[in-house]
């Protein structure tokens, strides 16, 4: 029983409540720290990524103290070439493009076959002179032609 007493008085000090620790008799164990970033050359962790540079009594840091210029940056010409390759490139898949015979049969042909499958009555506009009656009747009669969907479970 001395640890349920250290356990108790640690409680009591830390003004936890009694039931709230008594659940968890063992600390659960934590996870190392893994510094943020590592030194290539040591172990330690890289300090000047973790720390900003210290402001001078203006509030603006040194010119030292700003990073250094990036390097292997590609030139204007470097870009520009690259550029008129893509656009080279570009003409020719367009060419390609134009140069495949996209439809085999003749567009009209597919309209006509399209239009002689679809029953004309069903294309013919609804009377627009019905009564009510009429419009509930016929609105009923489509909706008896119909299934719905299945429900989802």
């Amino acid at each position: 029983m001395p640890f349920a007493r250290l356990l108790a008085l640690t409680t009591v000090l830390s003004g936890l409540p009694l039931a709230a620790t008594a659940q968890t008799a063992a600390p659960a164990p934590t996870a190392p720290q893994v510094p943020l970033t590592q030194n290539a050359t040591t172990a330690e962790p890289d300090m000047q990524a973790l720390t900003p540079p210290k402001p001078t009594s203006a509030g603006m840091p040194h010119w030292s103290e700003f990073p250094l210029a990036p390097k292997n940056v590609p030139t204007a010409a470097d870009f520009a070439g690259r550029v008129h390759k893509e656009e080279a490139d570009n003409d020719v898949v367009a060419a390609i493009g134009r140069s495949i015979v996209w439809e085999q049969f003749h567009p009209d042909a597919i309209a006509a076959d399209a239009n002689a499958r679809v029953d004309p009555a069903k294309l013919a506009p609804i009377d627009p002179e019905l009564t009510p009656a009429q419009t509930e009747a016929l609105a009923k009669s489509l909706r008896d032609q119909v299934t719905p969907p299945p429900m989802a479970q």
